[in-house]
């Protein structure tokens, strides 16, 4: 039930956040597997790609700092551990890249898929909304529920919980790199 709520929380701050001033700059993406998709579907500088991706992860971190910061001690002992995540008792590292690669092609598929015909594009800040939306309450007790490399980027290295953080780093970038330049095939 918490993860339900959280979800609900999250997915319309996500949408927000996309469409505010300030995230309508970069573009609003503020996942690092998305960066490299955006760029592919030809919405995203190739040039910029690179330092976006550093700035994305540098946030999280400053992000698990300013939380301590804030908190103190409190957010990085356990049960929040800077909030780290970590995969529900039993997931290998290959069932969790697998979960994580599959639950970002799913992410992927329809945002290019909204992308690529003018009239759902203007949408696409809504689809991810409740994609995330989704995505929380559905995989936080088994893989996590990153779905996010700079989700759990800050996180594991503050806390030094790197045991998944590879999986977590790796796994949502894997399906980029095997597509076609844009959802069309050009």
């Amino acid at each position: 039930m918490k993860l339900l709520v959280i979800g609900a929380c999250v997915g319309p701050l996500l949408v927000g956040l996309i469409l505010s001033p300030a995230g309508k700059a970069p573009g609003g993406h503020m996942n690092p597997a998305i960066s490299p998709a955006m760029w592919r579907f030809g919405v995203f500088s190739g040039v910029a790609l690179v330092p976006y991706i550093v700035a994305q992860l540098a946030g999280s971190l400053l992000g698990v700092l300013a939380g301590r910061a804030v908190w103190g001690r409190a957010a990085s002992r356990p049960p929040v551990s800077d909030a780290a995540l970590q995969p529900g008792p039993g997931w290998s590292a290959g069932a969790l890249f697998v979960a994580e690669t599959a639950s970002m092609a799913v992410i992927v598929l329809l945002v290019g898929l909204f992308l690529s015909v003018p009239r759902p594009a203007p949408l696409v800040p809504w689809l991810v909304g409740l994609l995330i939306s989704m995505a929380i309450p559905l995989l936080g007790t088994t893989t996590g529920g990153s779905v996010n490399p700079a989700r759990q980027f800050g996180p594991a290295i503050a806390s030094g919980q790197l045991g998944f953080l590879r999986v977590y780093l790796l796994a949502p970038w894997w399906g980029l790199w095997r597509r076609p330049h844009s959802i069309t095939g050009s």
